[in-house]
């Protein structure tokens, strides 16, 4: 337990990733705000520290938190690969992690990144009736497959874990589309496949090179793969080795990759959309993230010393927009509404990472963009001016606001 008297008698000391979200707009209220970059953050800046702020590139465990006097976690980011939950509980540590912060931003990537490869592959782009496998049913894959169910596709989903050992099943309202299966070769069957599991090691459904060279193989050509989880999930090797064949071409789209930032220059060269480990980085993503962690934070101190002056919350609400007028007399599906609006916003292939650089170039330049990442907004419903939609999608449009 920390010292009570610290939290009404003097301001918390809070060292947080640089790269966390206006951290100081919100936990400056409570503390004096240290950012620095995440391998500057150690167990020796971590001395003085009562709070630790960090999203995925620091290990939270014995080597950066023995002998500190941090009580209280904040991981700012969805994943929780990084974080030694065994440790932390023995310690006593307030852990707060903003699971499902950027659901939504990695789901619409996902979307957009397939609409985009359809577009630039296919004369008509459309979901309906196709069969999409998702690996995972996680926050990320059920906000993924509420768009998917909406556009008319037909949805099969692998997570032994989450079906068998927790004893879940599909959620009512994705019942009527969805469907799960306990083989991954009926996965890698589907002609859409985005991947969606947490990285780990247990047994008896280890996540990591989950996709090995057997199911690799069972892909069919022209297959959109995605991968928006984390690299370990692939064994890259064995993929590379299936695209070394002229006749396995497959439409890849990867975000997470292995080694980042030194990632592999030749699985680049096959990727269609190659990002930089950026889909869950829309600026709502990033705000939820830290306004999660901030709220837990006012909570702890609340428990820990009643006495103490709780900092009321500041509004999280994001500056409004000025009207966006698009036009969508060109449209002729669901699925071209949502990319002319999108366009105003944003599409993946803007995020991709250059094919002309040496390895080294490239390892900067994921680093650098990642660090200095262009705003990225999440269309606001209530900004958006539809002008000239077509007979045929205007209920489509008319509850727009489901599927952004």
């Amino acid at each position: 337990m920390i010292n009570s008297d610290n939290l009404a008698t003097k301001p918390l000391h809070i060292i947080a990733d640089e790269n966390t979200y206006q951290v100081e707009k919100y936990f400056s209220k409570v503390g004096k705000v240290t950012l620095l970059p995440a391998p500057q953050i150690t167990a020796q800046t971590l001395k003085k520290a009562d709070i630790l702020l960090t999203r995925s590139k620091n290990q939270i465990n014995q080597n950066l938190l023995a002998n500190t006097p941090v009580k209280f976690i904040g991981s700012t980011v969805s994943g929780t690969e990084h974080i030694d939950f065994s440790y932390v509980t023995k310690n006593n540590i307030y852990l707060s992690i903003a699971k499902g912060c950027n659901a939504n931003s990695v789901a619409n990537y996902c979307l957009l990144a397939i609409l985009q490869t359809l577009k630039a592959t296919q004369q008509k782009i459309t979901l309906e009736n196709q069969q999409i496998g998702t690996i995972g049913y996680g926050a990320t894959a059920q906000k993924f497959i509420d768009k998917l169910g909406i556009l008319g596709a037909s949805i099969l989903c692998y997570d032994p874990p989450y079906f068998q050992k927790d004893k879940k099943t599909i959620t009512a309202k994705h019942q009527p589309y969805t469907n799960s299966t306990d083989n991954l070769a009926d996965i890698m069957r589907c002609n859409i496949i985005s991947l969606h599991p947490a990285l780990h090691t247990n047994a008896p459904y280890p996540s990591h090179q989950l996709i090995n060279k057997k199911h690799i193989q069972q892909l069919n050509p022209e297959t959109i793969f995605l991968n928006t989880s984390r690299g370990e999930i692939i064994d890259e090797n064995a993929l590379l080795e299936h695209l070394s064949h002229t006749q396995n071409k497959l439409n890849l789209i990867i975000d997470c990759w292995q080694n980042e930032p030194d990632i592999n220059q030749q699985l680049r060269q096959h990727t269609y959309i190659a990002t930089p480990h950026i889909a869950g980085h829309s600026i709502q993503a990033k705000q939820q993230g830290t306004l999660h962690c901030y709220k837990d934070l006012l909570t702890w101190i609340a428990q820990e010393n009643p006495s103490a002056q709780i900092p009321s919350l500041i509004s999280s609400s994001l500056s409004q927009e000025t009207p966006i007028k698009i036009d969508l007399a060109h449209c002729q599906t669901k699925e071209e509404i949502i990319l002319a609006i999108h366009q105003h916003y944003y599409l993946p292939s803007r995020d991709n990472l250059s094919q002309e650089l040496n390895p080294q170039q490239r390892s900067q330049q994921f680093t650098d963009y990642r660090k200095n990442y262009p705003p990225r907004h999440e269309p606001l419903p209530h900004n958006l001016h539809l002008q000239n939609t077509p007979t045929h999608l205007q209920d489509f449009t008319n509850h727009i606001a489901n599927i952004l």
